[in-house]
């Protein structure tokens, strides 16, 4: 499975779109290399007006429509990850005679350990066990 990345840097109202896309083991690379410390103190930094948002890493399937962001959150030494989980279900509409697919967004805040362990399960493809590890079940 291959996915799309958008990287959201405080300072920049428009995310960076990777224009690769990439596989399991480059999305665990890119998260645990990723600079949540410097961001963070990058967002400290700056005036309130020019910063546009928490720093972000999102992934999306290239098909399925599943995605994952984690949004670091916090003082740069003692931060955690906000982690939003996007998944596509069915709902019926008109007493049942039709269905709809909407793509609810799930978000919880975690330890950074937490964090990745429930990115692993995103990357695993086990999305039930993911919806019920941020207390959806």
């Amino acid at each position: 499975m291959k996915y799309k990345c958008s990287i959201y840097h405080p300072e920049s109202p428009e995310p960076e779109v990777l224009k690769i896309k990439l596989e399991k083991d480059q999305v665990m690379d890119k998260v645990n290399n990723y600079p949540w410390e410097t961001e963070l103190a990058k967002m400290t930094s700056l005036n309130a007006d020019d910063v546009y948002c928490d720093p972000a890493l999102e992934f999306e399937q290239e098909t399925g429509g599943f995605g994952f962001c984690l949004r670091a959150i916090g003082k740069p030494e003692k931060y955690r990850l906000s982690v939003w989980y996007l998944y596509p279900r069915r709902r019926k509409i008109l007493f049942g005679l039709l269905s709809v697919t909407e793509k609810p967004w799930l978000k919880k805040e975690y330890p950074p350990e937490r964090a990745l362990n429930l990115l692993d399960l995103f990357l695993d493809m086990k999305y039930d066990v993911l919806l019920g590890e941020m207390g959806k079940y």
